[in-house]
């Protein structure tokens, strides 16, 4: 499914093997710094991290392209 938007307030997150796609903003502000990817996660939208804490990622392997924007102004 879609992961569209985060509303909790863990720093570590697993996302899991339930997600194929991350949708537009729906790590927008999150507080989020430490993300894994499961490698059913395919796809990642355009600005999808926007204003994001994130600081540590680990990519699906499942992932080709990264748009363009998609951490755009986060740390």
């Amino acid at each position: 499914g879609v992961l569209l938007e985060y509303k909790g307030y863990a720093q570590e997150l697993v996302i899991p093997d339930n997600v194929t796609s991350i949708g537009r903003f729906a790590f927008f502000n999150a507080n989020v710094k430490h993300l894994t990817m499961s490698d059913s996660v395919t796809t990642i939208a355009k600005e999808a991290f926007f204003m994001s804490k994130i600081e540590t990622i680990k990519l699906s392997n499942a992932i080709k392209v990264i748009p363009e924007g998609a951490f755009s102004n986060s740390n």
